[in-house]
């Protein structure tokens, strides 16, 4: 295996190979990651100014447009989520639920935004959204 393909091995045994830096579709690469609960070991540190803080509160709350085609979504809270270009999130069990303190490998399209709900009787909280790469 080359330096650029270095594989991480996670909690549950799965090994996932570099994403790179410019992320393509490798949706079992980002299940691994996610499954194994493993902290995403490749995806490129900006030099910082470009995640977005979204509250995570009982009304629907949108990020600013999103021009990535990933992005790492972390929440201080469980919340749903959607994206779109005027997305308002639901919390009917219609969006993706995330639950809190993992880090969320998300697909979108370039110059959509994501929006957060806080489930019914949850706890208001922060999602954290940080874009990677470029579209």
């Amino acid at each position: 295996m080359s330096a650029p393909e270095q594989s991480y091995k996670g909690k549950a045994g799965l090994t996932v190979g570099s994403l790179g830096r410019n992320d393509e579709d490798n949706p079992e690469a980002i299940e691994a990651i996610r499954g194994a609960g493993a902290v995403l070991p490749c995806a490129p540190l900006s030099q910082g100014g470009d995640s977005q803080q979204v509250a995570i509160v009982s009304g629907s709350t949108a990020s600013a447009v999103i021009s990535a085609r990933r992005i790492i979504v972390s929440c201080t809270q469980p919340c749903f989520i959607r994206r779109g270009i005027n997305p308002t999130a639901v919390n009917t069990g219609a969006d993706r639920y995330l639950v809190s303190d993992a880090p969320y490998v998300l697909k979108i399209e370039a110059g959509d935004k994501v929006a957060v709900i806080k489930p019914s009787g949850g706890v208001d909280g922060v999602a954290y959204i940080t874009p990677i790469g470029v579209s």
